[in-house]
């Protein structure tokens, strides 16, 4: 399904097919292009490629990430068998006296917005791998099987307009409803919060850090 048999679709199921439409194809194709960011947000189906890896620089620790990132599952330096272990700047304040002079095999990562530090300091020039979900880079990047899905998104922002001739709260709440049995629910920043305080290692074993 190509982005104009998507406007074409949801147009339908909106019953407003006739000129001049309730609703701009600016307005449909902008809602699509949220309804993709959303599923993929959700979804996390759309996998980072070599593409996003970082190159490491010795006495480097902190590198921007490509905003494009949803959520980075595992940072592996190349050649070294294992994964780095996530950590957080507060467990490593918490537990290690000057934590960022120490140099070495990096052993740790740790994410703050795009911001992803190393640590120990790097002593030697690297690649880290990333594994993990982003964004689309570009339209109709969604999974074919889910593209007249991404129409439920399309209606529930149809149906929230202020506009009296379409708006319909009822319709909305349940087109929303839809897509998130399709795709899942929006993550929260409070349960990104409680995600990422979870992860945080425990202090039985930052012993292992020095």
């Amino acid at each position: 399904m190509t982005k104009a048999d998507l406007v074409a679709y949801v147009r339908t199921l909106a019953d407003d097919i006739v000129q001049p439409y309730l609703t701009s194809d600016k307005a449909l194709n902008s809602y699509i292009d949220e309804a993709e960011r959303e599923a993929a947000e959700r979804a996390l189906y759309l996998r980072l490629d070599s593409s996003y890896d970082i190159s490491v620089i010795a006495g480097t620790a902190t590198y921007e990430i490509i905003d494009l990132i949803v959520a980075i599952n595992r940072a592996k330096l190349l050649g070294p068998d294992k994964p780095l272990i996530k950590t957080t700047r507060r467990e490593l304040d918490f537990n290690l006296h000057q934590w960022e002079e120490k140099s070495g095999t990096p052993k740790y990562y740790f994410l703050e917005g795009l911001n992803l530090t190393l640590y120990p300091l790097p002593d030697a020039n690297f690649t880290l791998l990333l594994d993990g979900s982003r964004f689309p880079e570009s339209s109709m990047e969604t999974p074919s099987r889910h593209h007249e899905s991404l129409a439920y998104w399309c209606l529930y922002r149809i149906y929230s307009g202020r506009d009296a001739d379409v708006s319909n709260p009822g319709l909305a709440n349940l087109n929303l409803n839809q897509f998130s049995k399709v795709f899942g629910h929006k993550r929260s920043a409070q349960f990104e919060t409680v995600n990422a305080n979870a992860s945080e290692i425990s202090p039985l074993y930052l012993n292992n850090f020095a």
